[in-house]
């Protein structure tokens, strides 16, 4: 997930129990002006409290995407598949 954040964490819950072993990896830029990255690290932590592992990168840089990112999201998948 990529400068993200929850919508309705109220239904996480009821919507997702069954899949908190699922592989999910949030990135968000520390100095995003689209998506504050306080609502990022919330819905981090509130994934956290739900029984959720995340791995969890932050980024110098506002709403957008670095080559460090791309290298470490294509790391994750292919970690993942093999």
């Amino acid at each position: 997930a990529l400068s993200t954040y929850l919508p309705i964490p109220k239904n996480l819950k009821k919507e997702t129990s069954n899949h908190k072993e699922m592989p999910i990896m949030m990135m968000h830029g520390a100095d995003d002006n689209i998506i504050p990255i306080e609502q990022g690290r919330s819905s981090w932590q509130t994934l956290i409290e739900h029984g959720y592992t995340i791995e969890w990168n932050e980024y110098p840089m506002q709403h957008a995407i670095c080559s460090e990112e791309i290298s470490v999201i294509g790391d994750w998948i292919m970690k993942r598949l093999l």
